[in-house]
């Protein structure tokens, strides 16, 4: 089915730094409606700052030789739709940029471009560390009596063993670092689109995909062929330091006063034949709703 009039054309590219500020607002809007979010954010010691993190981590990933970024636009070039990012491990990146049709003269462009973004965004990384020291050093509390603190620290460390088994020396694979969609474009087929150039990618060089996936992600990466390979369960009200209010509830559409469980997957797909796919179920999860 051809996507309505009423929805925008899409366009597929690699990130530019200029695009940072946009992506990481929309990430961080995404992700507002996830609970697990929301429980994170409730430390008043260690501030969850979405829009932050994420323009921290698309710098960073900007300067990655092992990284690489799609980005959605609207048909006016204008506004951006969604976005994804990719890692690659033990793969040739010069053939990866490439394939993504980017030229080496415009990757000097972006890293002349990036220069001023790493020096914006520099003092006020420095500041929140400051905060956060200081803030510290008034309470004088131990980290561990911190409920938020301990979900982060499991969390961590649970993804570190994931990433050793996921990637053990001499493996070569891609693997997926982020996915979002604006909250006023879902369920158009926009994540799928995001990801089949990357997914194609990884079997052109033949090689196998992972990811750590959110409940709201999940199914749509079951859609594109990902297999559960493990995953962390998590009661979420071990860890928020207050029940939700009643705006939240409604909101996050909680039940009984409570923020309720939460499972974070680990998926892994190996790469397929590009014949292998099945178009008829790749036609559903890209088709625009008419």
């Amino acid at each position: 089915m051809s996507p309505s009039p009423t929805h925008p054309k899409i366009l597929i590219q690699p990130l530019r730094a200029c695009e940072i500020p946009a992506c990481a607002a929309l990430a961080a809007h995404a992700f507002h409606s996830d609970r697990h979010t929301r429980v994170k954010q409730l430390s008043e010691r260690h501030p969850f700052d979405l829009n932050a993190l994420f323009r921290d981590m698309l710098a960073s990933q900007l300067r990655s030789e092992n990284s690489m970024k799609a980005v959605h636009h609207g048909q006016s070039g204008g506004e951006v739709l969604g976005w994804c990012g990719c890692g690659f491990r033990g793969v040739d990146m010069e053939s990866v940029r490439r394939s993504m049709g980017v030229r080496s003269a415009e990757r000097e462009a972006v890293d002349g471009a990036r220069v001023d973004e790493e020096s914006s965004h520099e003092e006020e990384n420095s500041e929140r560390k400051r905060e956060g020291t200081e803030g510290s050093a008034e309470t004088g509390e131990d980290e561990d009596e911190d409920p938020i603190a301990r979900l982060h620290a499991l969390e961590d460390a649970d993804m570190r063993a994931w990433m050793l088994r996921l990637m053990p020396p001499g493996c070569a694979c891609m693997f997926i670092t982020s996915l979002a969609v604006s909250p006023s474009h879902q369920r158009r087929g926009i994540g799928a689109a995001l990801l089949t150039p990357l997914l194609a990618l990884a079997d052109a060089l033949r090689v196998y995909t992972w990811v750590h996936a959110s409940p709201a992600a999940w199914p749509l990466l079951r859609k594109m062929r990902f297999e559960e390979v493990g995953r962390l369960e998590l009661d979420l009200d071990a860890y928020a330091p207050r029940a939700p209010s009643a705006e939240e509830g409604r909101e996050l559409g909680l039940q009984g006063g409570r923020w309720g469980r939460c499972v974070l997957r680990y998926g892994k797909r190996e790469a397929v034949r590009l014949e292998e796919w099945d178009a008829g179920k790749l036609r559903e999860a890209l088709e625009f709703p008419g």
